[in-house]
C-alpha cells in the first residue's frame, strides 16, 4: 500500500511540474534515478516545483520556502558520508545522497535562492563555533555554517539555519 501511494503521489508530482523552466532536465532525472534511486530522482522533481512555483513569491516568502524545503534533508558529517574530514558537496551531491552537513544546506539555500532572483551580494556564507551543548553529543560538527540574507547593505540579516530551522532575525 505504502508504494502505491508513493507511485501516486510521484505521478502527481511529475504531472503537475512544469518542466519548461526546470533546474534540472529530464535527461538528468533519469541519470540520478539509475545512480541514486526513486528517491533522489523525487528529491530532484521537487526542487524543479519548488524553483517554479517559488519565483513570484515575495522575498521573505522565498526564503521560507527555500529553507523548510533543504531542512527536510538528513544531516550528515563529512566523514561519516563522504569518509573525508570536509568535504564540501555541490547541491546536485547534497540532494542525490538526500544527506549533507551545515555548509552543504547553506550552499544549497543560497544557490536555490539565486535561482530564484535573489542577488548574491545579498546572501553571505558565515561560519560559527556552535557551543558544546549545541553540538547534541557530537551529532552536529562544532564548525558550523549558516546563510544569512541582507535586504539592504548594513541591515540585519535574516539567519538561514539548518539546525534552529525558523527564519529569524540575527541577534546584535
Amino acid at each position: 500500500m505504502k508504494n502505491i501511494i508513493k507511485c501516486i503521489t510521484l505521478v502527481m508530482v511529475l504531472m503537475t511540474s512544469s518542466f519548461s523552466e526546470e533546474v534540472v532536465s529530464k535527461t538528468k532525472l533519469d541519470t540520478i534515478k539509475k545512480q541514486y534511486g526513486k528517491k533522489a530522482q523525487t528529491r530532484f522533481i521537487l526542487w524543479n516545483k519548488m524553483i517554479e512555483e517559488s519565483k513570484s513569491l515575495k522575498t521573505l516568502d522565498k526564503l521560507i520556502v527555500v529553507n523548510n524545503f533543504f531542512n527536510q534533508v538528513q544531516y550528515l558529517k563529512d566523514i561519516k558520508l563522504w569518509k573525508q574530514e570536509n568535504y564540501s558537496s555541490t547541491t546536485e551531491e547534497f540532494l542525490s545522497t538526500g544527506a549533507g552537513d551545515s555548509e552543504d544546506y547553506a550552499k544549497a539555500k543560497k544557490e536555490a535562492l539565486i535561482k530564484l532572483g535573489i542577488k548574491k551580494e545579498n546572501l553571505v556564507l558565515e561560519w560559527k563555533t556552535l557551543k558544546k551543548e549545541q553540538t547534541l553529543y557530537n551529532k552536529y560538527d562544532k564548525k558550523h555554517c549558516i546563510l544569512k540574507y541582507y535586504h539592504e547593505e548594513n541591515s540585519t540579516p535574516i539567519i538561514l539555519d539548518n539546525i534552529d530551522k525558523r527564519l529569524r532575525l540575527q541577534k546584535s
